[in-house]
């Protein structure tokens, strides 16, 4: 069992909608057939159903399980329970969790609200490869957009506080293969673990677009040519479309968990592209095959 979307301690505004992502594995048996589902068991359900299905599964097999959920009213956090079912017979197997923290949205300036402007120096400075550990925006590093060196399991947050507390938190992800991050000047922390060296995007500008990526997360037009992508044979994989990178929930333009053969069109008007578990991708025009099949399964 493994978290696909929603790391723990992810911070979500008051009344907002989101979508938990597990990736579970049939680890009985028997397989899981449309009677089986996933239900809440335990703490807030923030859902509008108390069960959502399953998809099908052999023993053995991976698949991911998503529940729409909406933010509670109240500031705080919140720890919702599931656990998987057979419909009219009792739940088995280990529970999965979500983990948020909910806070409220940030005021705006109220129209008697005196508004300063900030002078611009004539010349910033420029940003600077920095490694993992809590970072001062501003005062240790620059803000800006961040490419990591790490491969896998580089945890990263975005804080405006260093309270350690879960209300710091602005944005934060578990990001596999290469993450790219976009740092606010009004920030005031950043923190990462086991991401490698972050790289300003200025100076990590390859020769051309690649029409062949992994897991990670790729600028379209920069890193990746945009176009119709394929990833042949995918346990687990989840991808999203991007506007931009800071984190945010409302930067996802669209997203998907795959079983099988994964196919997404990157538009030219994306930012980026990210994926998980999801192996290599190959833009499908150079990846025909030589006759279509006369058998197929999921995907």
């Amino acid at each position: 069992m493994a978290d696909v979307t929603i790391p723990d301690n992810t911070v979500i505004v008051v009344g907002q909608s989101f979508t938990k992502t597990w990736s579970l594995r049939n680890s009985g048996t028997c397989p899981w057939t449309a009677a089986y589902e996933l239900r809440h068991v335990g703490g807030e359900r923030m859902a509008t159903s108390s069960a959502v299905p399953a998809s099908p599964a052999d023993p053995g097999a991976i698949v991911d399980v998503s529940v729409t959920m909406t933010a509670p009213a109240t500031a705080g956090q919140y720890r919702s329970e599931w656990q998987m079912c057979e419909q009219g017979a009792a739940c088995f197997g280990q529970k999965v969790y979500v983990l948020i923290s909910v806070r409220e949205p940030t005021p705006l300036p109220s129209a008697t609200t005196p508004i300063t402007s900030t002078p611009v120096p004539t010349s910033a400075p420029a940003a600077q490869p920095f490694g993992d550990g809590t970072w001062r925006v501003g005062t240790d590093i620059v803000p800006g957009t961040y490419r990591s060196t790490g491969t896998s399991s580089c945890y990263w947050e975005r804080l405006n506080a260093f309270t350690g507390s879960f209300d710091a938190i602005i944005a934060n992800d578990n990001a596999s293969g290469p993450a790219v991050v976009t740092v606010l000047a009004s920030d005031a922390g950043f923190a990462a673990k086991r991401c490698g060296t972050w790289v300003p995007t200025e100076t990590d500008q390859p020769a051309a677009p690649a029409a062949r990526i992994t897991d990670g997360t790729w600028r379209v037009g920069i890193d990746i040519v945009p176009g119709l992508y394929r990833a042949a044979d995918t346990q687990g994989c989840y991808w999203e479309r991007l506007s931009g990178f800071s984190g945010g929930l409302g930067e996802i333009l669209a997203n998907d968990n795959a079983v099988g053969p994964a196919l997404v069109a990157i538009s030219p008007g994306d930012v980026g592209f990210s994926s998980r578990r999801c192996g290599t991708w190959v833009l499908a025009d150079t990846d025909q095959s030589a006759a279509p099949a006369r058998t197929f399964g999921d995907g």
